[in-house]
């Protein structure tokens, strides 16, 4: 390493293993999930390459796009997530991109 050239250090980030579309419960967010897997199929009718989930702490957001990642890597897919304030009543957002 040069003096002065900065370096990038790893991060230890990654997703929660429990985090899939089977072990979570929708109760009245059955459509949420529903819009999610689809987003997340291989082969998906879905022309959007972006999710966005909002709602109140609690509703599954982490839960639903990290599932969406795993879903997304198990058939060699790429998906990026990143939390977004959105400052509007206290919700905030969680958005996804894949393809």
């Amino acid at each position: 390493m040069s003096a002065g050239r900065p370096i990038q250090l790893p991060l230890g980030i990654k997703l929660r293993d429990e985090a899939t579309f089977a072990s979570y419960y929708p109760g009245p967010n059955a459509g949420v999930l529903a819009a999610t897997q689809a987003f997340a199929e291989p082969q998906s009718s879905v022309e959007e390459c972006c999710l966005y989930l909002w709602g109140s702490e609690g509703t599954g957001r982490t839960h639903l796009l990290q599932a969406a990642c795993h879903a997304l890597a198990d058939v060699g897919g790429r998906c990026i997530c990143h939390w977004m304030s959105l400052q509007t009543r206290g919700r905030c957002c969680w958005r996804a991109w894949s393809r």
